[in-house]
Formats: C-alpha cells, sequence, structure tokens
C-alpha cells in the first residue's frame, strides 16, 4: 500500500488566474497510510481472500486566501491487480475545519477506516495486488505537482 506521487499534494487556489502565496486557499499532503490486513483460509490452510484496512494521514495547511477556516478535499483508494489493471476504485471525501487561529492540522481517516475484501483466485496471493492512495486532482494540479517534484519543466 503506497501513496501515488503525482497525487500526494495539493495546493488549491482561491478563483482567479493567481497563482502566487497569496492565493492560496489550502495545502494538502498525504504522507502515510495507516493499514493492516488479514487473510481468509478455506479448510486446506489456502488463501481465499483478503481484507485490508487503511486509514489515510493528510497534513492541512491553511493559505493567505483562506477566509473560512474550511478545507475540502476528495482522495482515492485504488486496488490494482496482478496485471497492472484498476480493479476496483473508490473515492472519499474529507471536510476540516481549522479551529481557534490554527493554520495547520492532521486528519487521520478512521472512523472507519476504508475496508477492501480481495478474494484470491486459486494460486494467487495478497502480494500480487497493490493498493494505491491519492488525491483526486485536475490536470492541472497534477502538472503542478509533476513539476514540484522535477519531473516536467515549463
Amino acid at each position: 500500500m503506497s501513496v501515488l506521487g503525482d497525487a500526494a499534494q495539493l495546493v488549491r487556489y482561491r478563483p482567479g488566474p493567481g497563482r502566487d502565496i497569496t492565493d492560496i486557499d489550502f495545502e494538502a499532503s498525504m504522507g502515510d497510510v495507516r493499514s493492516g490486513c488479514e487473510y481468509r483460509m478455506n479448510d486446506a490452510d489456502e488463501p481465499t481472500g483478503v481484507t485490508v484496512q487503511a486509514a489515510a494521514v493528510t497534513a492541512f495547511n491553511r493559505g493567505a486566501a483562506n477566509r473560512d477556516r474550511q478545507a475540502a478535499v476528495t482522495y482515492f483508494v485504488a486496488l490494482v491487480g496482478p496485471d497492472d489493471a484498476i480493479v476496483r476504485k473508490s473515492e472519499f471525501p474529507i471536510q476540516v475545519a481549522f479551529p481557534g487561529n490554527r493554520t495547520s492540522l492532521v486528519h487521520i481517516e478512521s472512523d472507519p477506516p476504508v475496508t477492501l475484501d480481495i478474494p484470491l483466485p486459486k494460486g494467487r496471493q495478497g502480494q500480487d495486488y497493490k493498493v494505491y492512495l491519492g488525491f483526486k486532482l485536475t490536470p492541472e494540479e497534477v502538472e503542478e505537482n509533476r513539476q514540484r517534484r522535477g519531473l516536467i519543466r515549463r
């Protein structure tokens, strides 16, 4: 289970053309995932499935343009099969409020954590599947993340 690099950061700006530090509504980063798994076995002690639980750990920073002290994002959890095709993808909203004079906070998605039930066909193991998490982003936000990571240049 891992966070996709291109979808691990999010900078949301206030509406309009400005894209400097004074135009930032909020920033979010998904840096960690708390997870666990449990195998289901048949009478022959062979795995028939695995249940995976995940809780995203997301840090939020309030920007200079944020007046309502709120931030809302959507993140995804994608199950990728042995052939690298997406088997299942779900999206989940996160809504946070910055209390008092706080400008940053950490949100742990845990009530309830995301649960994936993965049936395992005969001959397959849990490690044959991958689980990825990340923010749902616009194409422009993905490009900005890639520029920030040095993967593309303008």
